[in-house]
Parts: C-alpha cells; structure tokens; sequence
C-alpha cells in the first residue's frame, strides 16, 4: 500500500511539472527577428513565434511611423506576455499596440499554415502588410473596440525568404491585455489535421461528460435523496460548459456573435462553482463530519456564491481584477479538498481509493488550466481529457455503489417479502379471531390502531342463526364427530354470510353473529342462501348416515355499539346492543312459529322493496329494553319449504287474522286461522292463534297483551 501511494504521488509530482511547465521551442525570436532557416516545416513540425517581438506602444497600424522609428528607439517585448508590465504609462491592461515580427523562412514559394489563438481584446493580423485575419474590432477606446474571442486558422505563400508579421492589439475591456497567446506556424498537417483530432478528443470528452451528467441528473430525479449523482451531474456540466465556450472557443463556430462578457463572466464564474460542486459530491459519498467538516463546505458555497454575484453585476474590466482571488480560493479549497481526501483514504474507507486517484488526476488537469490561463498562455488546456478519465473512475465509483444498493435492496425485498409473506399469514390467522370487517368498522386508518377500549356506534343489520334440537343431534355423536360436524357445518354456511359483504362476530357453539353494513337486504339474501347449503348439505349426508339438521335464522336492524373489551394481555370484540338481543330472540321463535326465516319489521322496512321478499307479518313481540312491541314478519321460502307455497295462498287472511287478534276481536281472528288452516292443515303459526283466540274468549285476555 505505501509503495502505491508513493508511486501515484511521484506521478502527481511528475505530471505537474510536465504540463505546468513551459516548453520552449529550439528556436526562438531575437530583436523582432524569428530565424527558421534550414528547419524542416514539413509534416508534423511546428513553431511558437515567440521571444522578443518589436512593440510600438500607442500605435493601432500605423506602418509609416513604424518604418521611420529609428533602431536604436525600437523597444522589444516577450511574447506571449500580458503588457501590463511594462507598458509605458504604468500599471494597467488598457491600450493598444503594434507587434512586428520577422520571420526567416527555409523556402518560399510554398503554402504556410497558422493557427491564430485570439489576444486580449481584439487584434488583427497582417502578413507582409496584407490583412491575413483579426478578431474582434481593435480601436483606441473602449468604444469603438469590439472585443472578441475566437481561434481562427490562416495561410500564407511568401515571396521571399523574409516575411514580416504585424499583429496589433488593442484591449479597454480586461484587466490584462497584450499579446499573450503565440502564433503557432508550420504545415497543414501540424497546423490544421493536429487541431482537429484535438478538437475530435474534446468534442468526444464533451459528449461523454454531457452523457454522464444527465444520467446522474436522472438518477437524482428518480431518487431524490442520491444528491451525490445531482452535485456530479452539476460538476460534469459545468465542465462541459467551460469545455465549448473557453479553451478552443467551439461556441463561436455555432453561434458566432456570442458575447464575450458572458464567455469572461462564464470562465469567472464556473471556477470556483467546479470546485465547490466537487466538495458537495465529495461530501454526500463521506457525509460524517469527521470525513468533511460542515463549515467548509459551507464556506466554499458561500464563497462561490458571493464571488458569482460579484461577476454577474460587474463589468469584465471590473471582476478580471479579482482574478487573484478567485484563484486564490479556487486553489486553497483544491488543497483542503485534497486533504480531507487523504484523510479519508488513509483511514481506508469504502471507495475512498477511487476518490483519491481521481481527485489527483482533477488536480493535475485542473492546476495547469488554471496556472495555464493566468501566466503561462502556451500551455495547452488539459482538463477537459483528464476530467473524462476522473468521471471514468468515478463512474466506476457509483456503479460500485448502486450495485451495492441494488444487492441489498434485493436482499431487503426479499426479507420484505417473506416479512409480508409472514404478516399475511399472521393477519389471515387473526382474522379467524377477530374479523377485518369488525376492525374496518372503526375508521381507522390502520387496522392496527385499534386499541383496547376504541368503540363506534353504527346502524347495523343483525343476523343471528342456530340449529335447532343441536343438543340431541350431539348427543348421538361422539366429540370427534361432533367437532367434524359441526367445522363441517361452519364451512359451508360461514362463505356465505362473507359472500354477501357480511361478517362473523363471534360462534356460540353452533349458533353465529353475523354483521351487515350494507342494509338488509344482504342479510335476507344469506338467509335464503344459507338454507339452499344446509337443503344440499342434508341431501349428501344421507349417504353417511349423518342427521338432517334444520336451522333458525333471526335478522332485525338497529343501533350498535361495537368495541374492543378486554385487559393489557387479552381483548377481544363485544357488542353492546339490544339489537343483536333482539336479533336472537327472533332466530329462538323460528320453532316456535315454524318458520325458516323471522325478520322484524324495522329491518324489513329499511330494505330497498319490501315487496320483493315474500313475506307475511307473523306478530308483534314485546322487547323489555324498549318496553314496546316489535313487528316481525315470517320470509317465505319458496322450494326450500314444503308449504310455503301454502302460506303464500293464505298470506291475505292469515294477516287479516294477526290484526284482528291484535285489535281485541278474537272471534273475528278465529275465524281467519280456521279458514287457513283449511287451506294449510300444518300452518303451525296460525294453530297457535287459534289455540290463544279459543282461550282469549273463554278466559277474556291476560292483562298487557295489548298491542299499543
């Protein structure tokens, strides 16, 4: 490990020097005289025409005066430098000027290739007193110059041996002006075919860092908490941005009037935003304070921030002064970076060797644009090729992490499914207990949230069942039988009082509670159903000898109260109510009256047709609660009785009977059971009345019997 460290920081080392160091040419210019006699131009050979160059401070052109300064007044000038040196009026970058330079040549006669880089602000350029290019409008004010950035690529055919250059300069809008980028000369193969797979490797860089951010952007948006893959997507646009607008200055090609105040505002602006959304992203991966402290990454936002703002509402005259500072902060935010990135890979956390052989070769090309762009024009731009392989890294990087978070959100899901899988099969063994229908009656939002002592007050069907002479049919089975007799039974009548959007409260042995939410019609519906089960069940349990059962079915409607009783160990639901009393008390006089099906009349009148369910009213009962008399009426089932049809013959009489007993006229009523009983010999329903009309009017009738 320490032989590695030391390897990579010997490259560091080594790269730093390399391409933060200026390379000079063999050649170079001497007292305004360039001499490339006896040099090979051919194929890839190329040649900075820098060194000493002739400066005629003050003068935009003027060829006559140049030609009429004498030698010995001729002042010379390093190219390229910014002239704020020694200019002759002092410190500043305001002004203009004329360069001139005499270059030697090894022929003539052939075609020379230049690469011309754009100088602060505008210039043009002449060749042997001909106009070859200029960019932008040079003047000797600030209002007539026209500044202009723009790398433009020119050729030449000399006459002669001797070719003179003749570049003039003017800059009223930046900080530092002068001739500070060089002329490259040589052929078109080390001119222009060079240039374009330069250009080729940076637009490819470009494509890849656009690529890289809008997936991180993506990956941001569709999980808001990764702001990781949001500060990366920021880092790799802003690069791309300073990759197209600044360097080789690809903007101008598309659109060819854009503004160089914003292109400076841009170069200003994006520096120390690159380095601050770098520290974000740094921080979101080692997010401890002990990784990265707080205050310096707010620090930095703060910094980027107020540096912007000062950009953005300041000419490029103005903010390029503060270039000091920007680099400055730029530079002592790298280092701090870089040491909380050796910090974290010393203390070897996960993936911190990745972060820390990225953050180096950001370092290397980050520095040398920086140093590059500030005191050494020639060196050429490198942060754009090895930002493509710190992303290529880092990539590597969050795929690692993602494929992390993917394996472990596999592994979660599976344990959330077994988890859920689990609490299925807890909740569907609960609701064996305690039915969900019962829980949902609370409205809460959780089934959960049901607590010992919660209670709701409702309106509800009641729907009470039991077999009847149960206890003589258990009798004659053994216990085992009886516990598959009667799950046999609870299994067949059970789905459908669920099938019809009831729900079971509770068994009572053979006996069940059954609650309907819906209205009363459904209950009238499971009653119908659950005789057509019990008229099938009869009819296979024949062939194994089993008795065949008959059962009551009492349904009424009213006011409930349905809560959860019980201690800290132990609860369970109740029901509070007359109304499932009521309930059973009519499912107990189904014997009485010889009928499948009793339902009160105020569950009759709450469903939607009355009329649709054959019916006749049976009596009126008396309920102690209510300490008044409760109307029932008998449900008529066609096909599953062997009179009913009878009954449904009789109805209009047999109701003409109920009402007169009630009314007092016994004699009167007595007739009307006598003439159905003509009719239905086993109507056992009107046999008791015509039994209680005999005795009525012989003994006169018992006090409270009255109807009202």
């Amino acid at each position: 490990m320490k032989y590695r460290i030391s390897l990579v920081f010997l490259v560091f080392i080594a790269s730093v020097s390399f391409v933060c160091t200026e390379k000079k040419d063999i050649k170079i210019a001497k007292q305004g005289f360039f001499d490339l006699s006896g040099v090979d131009l051919s194929d890839f050979y190329k040649y900075k025409l820098e060194g000493e160059w002739e400066l005629y401070w003050n003068n935009l052109g003027d060829f006559e005066a140049i030609d009429n300064t004498p030698k010995d007044g001729i002042k010379y000038a390093e190219v390229p430098k910014s002239w704020n040196s020694y200019r002759p009026e002092g410190k500043g970058g305001d002004g203009y000027a004329t360069y001139r330079l005499t270059v030697r040549l090894p022929a003539y006669g052939i075609r020379y290739y230049l690469r011309i880089p754009p100088q602060t602000s505008a210039y043009r350029l002449y060749v042997n007193r001909k106009l070859l290019t200029h960019s932008g409008t040079v003047a000797e004010t600030k209002i007539g110059e026209e500044p202009k950035y723009k790398l433009l690529f020119s050729s030449f055919e000399p006459t002669s041996y001797d070719t003179e250059f003749i570049l003039v300069v003017s800059n009223f809008h930046h900080a530092r002006g002068g001739f500070r980028r060089s002329l490259e000369l040589g052929s078109r193969s080390a001119i222009q075919v060079e240039n374009i797979r330069f250009s080729a490797g940076e637009i490819f860089v470009f494509g890849a860092l656009i690529s890289m951010g809008l997936y991180q952007l993506t990956v941001f948006l569709l999980r808001r908490e990764e702001y990781g893959s949001l500060f990366f997507a920021i880092f790799c646009f802003l690069t791309s941005i300073r990759l197209v607008v600044l360097d080789n200055f690809y903007i101008m090609y598309v659109f060819p009037d854009f503004s160089w105040e914003l292109m400076q505002k841009i170069d200003y602006i994006s520096s120390p935003f690159l380095v601050t959304a770098f520290l974000s992203y740094f921080k979101s991966l080692y997010p401890n304070k002990s990784d990265v402290p707080n205050w310096l990454l707010i620090s930095s936002w703060v910094s980027s921030i107020l540096f912007g703002a000062f950009v953005l509402l300041t000419d490029a005259i103005v903010f390029s002064k503060a270039n000091f500072l920007s680099l400055t902060m730029v530079l002592l935010f790298c280092f701090s970076i870089l040491f909380y990135v050796i910090k974290v890979y010393r203390a070897k956390r996960k993936d911190s060797e990745l972060i820390f052989y990225g953050f180096l070769l950001l370092m290397i090309g980050g520095l040398n644009d920086l140093v590059a762009g500030n005191f050494m024009p020639n060196a050429p731009p490198l942060l754009g090729f090895f930002l493509f392989f710190f992303c290529l890294i880092q990539s590597v990087l969050l795929s690692r992490r993602n494929a992390r978070i993917y394996s472990s959100m596999e592994k979660l899901t599976e344990e959330v499914i077994e988890i859920n899988k689990r609490l299925e099969e807890s909740n569907l063994a609960y609701s064996k207990f305690v039915p969900l229908k019962f829980l949902e009656s609370f409205d809460k939002p959780k089934s959960i949230d049901v607590v010992r002592g919660d209670y709701v007050v409702r309106n509800m069907t009641v729907l009470s069942s039991d077999i009847r002479d149960f206890t003589s049919i258990s009798e004659a089975l053994s216990p085992s039988d009886n516990f598959l007799f009667l799950n046999d039974y609870l299994s067949r009548v059970g789905p459908v009082i669920r099938s019809n959007q009831g729900f079971i409260e509770k068994y009572i042995g053979d006996a069940i509670l059954a609650f309907f939410d819906k209205g009363p019609d459904s209950a009238i519906l499971t009653a119908i159903d659950m005789h057509k089960v019990i008229a099938l069940w009869n009819n296979s349990n024949r062939a194994e000898n089993y008795p065949e059962i008959q059962i009551g079915v009492g349904i009424h409607y009213g006011e409930l109260m349905l809560g959860v009783i019980g201690e800290e160990q132990r609860i369970e639901s109740a029901v509070l109510s007359d109304t499932a009393g009521i309930a059973n008390t009519l499912e107990s006089m189904t014997k009485k009256y010889g009928a499948k099906v009793i339902i009160s009349l105020d569950a009759l009148l709450e469903t939607k047709e009355p009329d649709s369910h054959p019916h006749r009213i049976l009596d009126f009962i008396k309920v102690p609660a209510k300490n008044k008399l409760v109307g029932i009426a008998e449900i008529l089932l066609e096909g599953l009785e062997d009179n009913a049809h009878l009954k449904i013959l009789s109805k209009v009489p047999f109701e003409r009977g109920v009402n007169a007993f009630w009314d007092g006229n016994f004699s009167e009523a007595l007739d009307e059971f006598n003439y159905v009983l003509n009719i239905n010999p086993t109507d056992k329903a009107s046999k008791l009345y015509r039994e209680k009309s005999i005795l009525y009017i012989q003994n006169g009738a018992p006090p409270g019997w009255e109807k009202g």
